[in-house]
């Protein structure tokens, strides 16, 4: 289910695990059962100098160790964004200066991509002073692509998820993401706007 869902994010996870175990075996240099039917090891790799020969004692001090290694290996940083954003990034807000009557087309708030990074939308915050509709807008692969936001009455609107929204059209380097106003705005009525972004 998951993997259906989060494709990337479960993919992502999957090679950190794989990494996982296979960074854990290469440091384990033999592993026997001897005549007397004990558990033999040594792991010298900078991380754990440990040797178990049956005495229980020893457990405690190999789990320990092999704890620590792994701790290394995937730090609980890189985890943790794979866990709320679906890969290893670190989503930022851009804030746009408060608008009052936009006109039809207006960019309340903008955010280029850098020219060697690839742009994903996390999440956006919209405020107005009556109703009106919004489109976030992005390209990708040379395509102008948009989400029309429908906001019937005055509020504010703040969003945020695992998936990015254009997720699998990751905003191409150097273009710019917005959030535009689609009608006018009316005389005094207020609008602000803010984008969550990430680039990988």
């Amino acid at each position: 289910m998951l993997e259906m869902l989060l494709p990337e994010y479960t993919r992502q996870l999957m090679e950190n695990y794989q990494n996982v175990f296979s960074q854990l075996a290469s440091q384990l240099r033999w592993l026997y059962f001897d005549d007397s039917s004990r558990l033999v090891t040594w792991v010298d790799d900078g991380w754990i100098r440990v040797r178990l020969d049956g005495h229980w004692e020893f457990t405690g001090e190999l789990l320990r160790e092999l704890s620590w290694m792994l701790y290394n290996i995937m730090d609980s940083t890189t985890l943790s964004k794979l866990v709320r954003w679906g890969r290893e990034v670190s989503p930022v807000w851009v804030h746009g200066d408060e608008v009052t009557a936009p006109v039809a087309g207006t960019a309340l708030v903008s955010w280029t991509v850098p020219d060697d990074k690839t742009g994903y939308i996390y999440g956006f915050f919209i405020s107005a002073g009556e109703g009106n509709d919004f489109r976030v807008n992005w390209v990708s692969s040379g395509v102008v692509y948009s989400k029309l936001i429908m906001f019937p009455s005055k509020g504010t609107l703040h969003f945020t998820d695992i998936v990015a929204l254009n997720e699998g059209l990751p905003a191409d380097p150097d273009t710019s993401i917005t959030i535009t106003v689609v009608n006018n705005g009316s005389t005094g009525a207020v609008y602000q706007a803010a984008l969550l972004v990430a680039t990988v």
